[in-house]
């Protein structure tokens, strides 16, 4: 009788221990189904709204035209459309020059390599004093190509 008392204690102990680790094993999966049907209705959510995004095109697009500006005072006289004439026609110089304009600077101011800044300045100095309209008689013509190619060598070189 003790040996039957003691097996059913061992038996009850064992379910006990069952229905411990079940019940609370079964409550833990239950947990977890919860919280990953809530992450999958967040990711859901969220790939819903980025593929709603994506089928609207509200991609930000650049346009820029000469009537986005407005004159704020009076001494802002930019007037776009005379500026895109410019460029239209190509008397626009953008702040590249070509490698043609840089080499026949180069050779009017008598560089063989490649000049630096002060070796702009010095040898302008000496050219303006030699091509200065009131020393010689080619008028201004040659003063204007020499501050012309001043600024393409200085925006090239500096």
């Amino acid at each position: 009788m003790a040996q039957l008392i003691n097996s059913l204690i061992k038996w009850a102990i064992f379910f006990g221990i069952l229905y411990l680790i079940f019940t609370n094993f079964g409550t833990f999966l239950i947990i977890l189904f919860v919280l990953v049907c809530i992450a999958y209705y967040f990711i859901y959510q969220f790939k819903k709204k980025i593929k709603e995004a994506s089928n609207n095109h509200t991609h930000f697009r650049f346009t820029f035209n000469g009537q986005d500006f407005s004159q704020t005072n009076g001494a802002n006289n930019f007037d776009f459309n005379d500026f895109q004439e410019q460029f239209r026609r190509g008397n626009f110089q953008g702040a590249n020059s070509t490698f043609s304009e840089v080499s026949k600077a180069k050779e009017f101011f008598g560089f063989t390599s490649d000049p630096t800044k002060d070796d702009i300045k010095k040898r302008y100095k000496e050219l303006a004093k030699k091509y200065h309209p009131d020393i010689n008689d080619h008028g201004d013509e040659l003063m204007q190509q020499l501050n012309h190619y001043k600024d393409v060598l200085l925006k090239t070189f500096s």
